[in-house]
């Protein structure tokens, strides 16, 4: 077939419409019978019925309107599954009464893991009101399709269970940046502290920078930063990433990215959970034993004119 496609679409009106494609998604409608009833509108119901009814009623005192602010309002839970019972999701939804829909958008665990292979899928709906869970809806299948792609069809299933494992340890990763970080304010803290307390200027100034200096060089593998070219977290950003936008089969590449990075990790997680659980904590006893008191940190005093 002959044809002129047109190289200009920009400033034609309604000539050429253009809207962006639907996301990927599991629709799931219910419908909700019964209306929660709050303590909030339990109290305004006896309220109006006393006024209805000519009789008095006692205002409420302040600690039932402190428990009608604090109460937690009533959830829904979609919890989704494969068919091995695996949990892929767990959505959280206000009760509401009446029709309603919500939409799954085929992420594993969270919005931004990987998106599950095509194939069979369960999903139950648990009611959860003020921790008590009842269980709605039995598990109820449903069917995710992949369409045609133009590149072939690559293996949704490995690629799925690959990039699991490259979240999982990039999980991880996360934890490890969070317990350095940690570490890091806390030798700050007590250095800034020991400024303060009258003991010698040398008292733990050695052991404070020694121990800074081990965790500079896990944080160094895991996280980057000191002059350090790769690290396990710019491996598993190029794992993740590379072909996030398209339809192909994990690289070669990035198989053997997430391979160095989960070495390289792996070389340094003892290290890490020694320093964390046992190198600081023993510091932190010595910084009490000369008199420190940790997390004893007065906000800094603002000059009159700043």
């Amino acid at each position: 077939m002959l044809y002129f496609p047109a190289s200009n679409l920009n400033y034609q009106g309604d000539v050429h419409f253009r809207t962006p494609n639907p996301k990927p998604s599991a629709t799931f409608e219910y419908y909700v019978k019964n209306e929660f009833e709050s303590l909030k509108k339990k109290r305004e119901k006896a309220m109006k019925a006393a006024e209805k009814a000519g009789s008095k009623f006692v205002y409420p005192t302040e600690k039932e309107l402190l428990a009608e602010k604090e109460e937690v309002k009533p959830t829904l839970v979609f919890t989704i599954y494969d068919m091995d019972g695996n949990i892929m999701r767990k959505l959280s939804l206000p009760l509401s009464k009446g029709y309603n829909s919500t939409s799954w958008d085929l992420s594993y665990l969270s919005n931004r893991g990987p998106k599950v292979p095509p194939g069979s899928y369960k999903v139950a709906i648990d009611k959860n009101i003020d921790g008590i869970f009842t269980r709605l809806v039995e598990p109820k299948s449903f069917v995710v399709k992949s369409l045609p792609n133009a590149l072939g069809t690559p293996n949704y299933k490995a690629n799925f269970d690959f990039l699991k494992g490259v979240n999982d340890l990039n999980a991880k990763v996360v934890s490890a940046r969070g317990k350095i970080e940690s570490m890091n304010t806390s030798l700050k803290s007590m250095q800034t502290i020991l400024a303060n307390t009258p003991v010698e200027a040398s008292v733990l100034v050695t052991k404070i920078s020694n121990l800074q200096k081990e965790i500079d060089t896990v944080a160094k593998s895991i996280n980057g930063g000191f002059g350090a070219k790769n690290s396990v977290a710019s491996r598993l950003r190029f794992a993740l990433y590379t072909t996030s936008s398209a339809q192909v089969d994990i690289t070669g590449g990035q198989k053997e990215q997430f391979e160095i990075a989960k070495t390289a990790y792996n070389a340094q997680e003892m290290n890490l959970n020694d320093l964390f659980n046992n190198k600081l904590p023993a510091l932190e006893k010595e910084f009490e034993a000369v008199g420190g008191v940790l997390f004893n940190n007065p906000p800094s005093r603002r000059r009159w004119n700043e």
